[in-house]
């Protein structure tokens, strides 16, 4: 995972102006500004992205150093596609999960360990998130009760309901608080 040859400032200014010439001889003209705007625009931002290109080390995925330097018009594609060699090309997948992934693991967490009681700090360990982040979490969320300052009781917003056969009554599992 390299670069198929060094970018250096003379190969960088080389496709610089190859670019520029094909783009003045496809609207036949002599003058820079005769060309569309757009296509400036990519050019631009095509040189932009080897200048990014040539600060890359070489370790890692091209394409995920690109993106931090915020390029558009696919010219991140377009350099790690001439420029890098085979299999460079390809995005890494999205490492981690989703906040929302997070909240729902925690929520799971919190109906398994139903009644049990927990300290701020524990709650932080366990979801992942700052202490700040559950301390406002857990005074909106049904998922938890406050049982004193920094002490929380898990409960189970959805309990489930088991009917009575004795007189054909609906009993709520859910201790009241």
């Amino acid at each position: 995972m390299a670069l198929r040859k060094p970018l250096n400032k003379d190969t960088i200014e080389a496709v610089h102006h190859k670019l520029w010439a094909d783009a003045k001889a496809k609207h036949n003209t002599d003058y820079g500004w005769d060309v569309p705007k757009e296509e400036r625009s990519v050019i631009d931002e095509k040189v932009r992205a080897l200048w990014a290109l040539s600060h890359w080390d070489g370790s890692g995925s091209a394409i995920q150093h690109l993106r931090r330097w915020s390029l558009v018009h696919g010219s991140a594609e377009w350099a790690v596609g001439n420029f890098c060699q085979k299999g460079d090309e390809k995005v890494p997948e999205r490492r981690g999960r989703s906040r929302k992934d997070l909240y729902r693991a925690f929520e799971r967490w919190a109906v398994e360990h139903e009644a049990e009681q927990f300290t701020t700090a524990q709650l932080a360990e366990v979801s992942g998130f700052s202490t700040q982040t559950i301390l406002k979490y857990v005074t909106t969320s049904l998922y938890f009760s406050k049982v004193k300052r920094g002490l929380y009781e898990a409960c189970d917003p959805h309990p489930k309901k088991k009917s009575n056969k004795s007189d054909g009554k609906v009993v709520s599992v859910r201790r009241k608080s």
